[in-house]
């Protein structure tokens, strides 16, 4: 067997290996219970797990909403070195910590990963320091003088690492003195099967070898088909891309799986909204060019699409039309029953509510990012970059007229993305009632030299912000 398969059958048994193990004393995994939203990898955050909770340094996870079981670290251009800090000592003698890193790339550019032991909460200072070894799966790590009151803390140490994100954390699990830590029982991954021809699909295990056969960051010369169950998927189809991100295995299981990078849908065409979206548990045939990226087998990105959904290779005709009118426009509660329904979002649709919260107003971009429900503390619908009045850019000049509590209404096409509640595409139809541009405003107030709001209602010449006089916008 050639070198790199060799190493490519090991790494995707390490990465689904599983372990037998007592119960852990503490565990830290993810999404933790705070389920606190952090895209950054310069952040200080706090995960909680029950009454216990852990200082996370340099590690993203991307979102929860997102489905991530992990967390990562690691920065494509510039050095980094992230921790989990137990934010509480240990009251009793931990013998064994098990780290399950769910993927770790690039181990050249990790320059090391570490198991501090402390005797206070700064963790300044080391009683011990253990090296873990830079593999994926479950690490056991063995303290040498287990003692009650001590604090733990995993540090990862990387260079700039061309690529964000190169080790994925699962878990934590601490283990008292005394309890049971069996080593690694590797599963079987299926043996390599199929030619790539529609008749004979590759199966994964055939995909990741054929993959890994190219350098890295070459693509095949020609395009492949293979065959499995989607075992998880880390980007559900949406409308904004209309591809999906999905881990496909043979038995949709993590054994053996192989990676498809946003792939189109049926017909090698975008979702549009209005098919059935693919689920964990479908058998799928996908179509498409294969990559190294990087040491990851995978299908090249935006060259793949899935040729059939349990059996199922063409699209369903349009049925549904959710499209609406002003005078008929959706709550957000119905906008959100029409999203998690999944039918007719192709449509442009007409939503009203009270703005909750304003994210960005961008006079660069001309648009605004804010969130609405149907009460001040009503659950949110997100409005993504919409522009203003008459699907209008916003302007230096209305850059600050959107605040919490206007009532507006919005037509655009409603999604979820990454399991956030949107509408987008599109501009805010009325805002406090008005639903032409600020500037606008009758003939007599335009030539009188009067003061008015952006509502169009007299003010003192004393008001301050933004007025409207002789048609124009200025600010006071």
């Amino acid at each position: 067997m050639k070198k790199h398969l060799r190493f490519l059958v090991v790494g995707i048994m390490m990465l689904t290996c599983s372990m037998s193990f007592a119960q852990a004393y503490k565990t830290l995994s993810f999404p933790d219970d705070r389920k606190e939203e952090v895209s950054s990898y310069e952040k200080e955050w706090t995960a909680k797990i029950g009454e216990d909770t852990w200082t996370i340094q340099n590690f993203n996870n991307n979102s929860y909403k997102n489905d991530w079981a992990f967390i990562k670290c690691g920065r494509k251009s510039n050095a980094s070195v992230a921790s989990v800090t137990t934010a509480f000592v240990m009251d009793k003698a931990i013998e064994k910590i098990v780290i399950n890193f769910g993927a770790l790339k690039n181990a050249d550019k990790i320059n090391s990963i570490k198991l501090r032991v402390c005797s206070d909460l700064t963790c300044v200072t080391a009683d011990e320091e253990i090296d873990v070894t830079k593999e994926a799966g479950e690490q056991i790590v063995t303290i040498s003088s287990p003692a009650k009151n001590k604090v733990y803390q995993l540090v990862c140490d990387c260079q700039a690492a061309g690529a964000n994100g190169i080790i994925q954390l699962n878990s934590i699990a601490y283990y008292e003195k005394g309890s049971s830590v069996d080593e690694p029982a590797v599963p079987e991954v299926p043996a390599a099967k199929g030619d790539g021809t529609l008749e004979n699909p590759f199966n994964c295990t055939a995909a990741n070898q054929k993959a890994l056969e190219l350098a890295s960051g070459d693509k095949s010369a020609t395009t492949y088909y293979i065959k499995g169950k989607v075992a998880s998927i880390k980007s559900a189809f949406s409308t904004q891309f209309g591809n999906v991100s999905l881990y496909l295995s043979e038995d949709g299981t993590e054994v053996g799986q192989f990676y498809v990078y946003r792939a189109l849908y049926l017909e090698n065409k975008k979702w549009n909204g209005e098919e059935p979206n693919v689920k964990a548990g479908d058998e799928i045939i996908v179509n498409g060019y294969l990559t190294n990226y990087n040491g990851t087998p995978e299908t090249a990105q935006n060259d793949a699409y899935i040729y059939s959904i349990n059996g199922q290779t063409k699209p369903n005709a349009p049925a549904v039309d959710i499209s609406n009118t002003p005078e008929t426009a959706y709550s957000v509660k119905k906008a959100i029953e029409l999203i998690a329904a999944g039918e007719g979002l192709a449509s442009e649709v007409y939503v009203k509510g009270v703005v909750t919260e304003v994210t960005e107003v961008s006079a660069q971009f001309g648009n605004a990012t804010f969130n609405i429900g149907d009460a001040a503390d009503g659950e949110a619908l997100k409005a993504f970059r919409l522009k203003y009045l008459e699907n209008s850019a916003f302007t230096e000049a209305t850059a600050d007229v959107l605040k919490v509590g206007d009532k507006v209404i919005l037509k655009g096409k409603l999604v979820n993305y990454s399991g956030s509640n949107q509408i987008g595409n599109g501009y805010i139809y009325s805002h406090n009632g008005l639903t032409t541009g600020i500037s606008v405003v009758n003939s007599e107030k335009q030539s009188s030299g009067k003061v008015y709001n952006l509502s169009g209602q007299e003010v003192d010449k004393n008001y301050k912000g933004l007025v409207i006089i002789n048609g124009k916008v200025i600010r006071k």
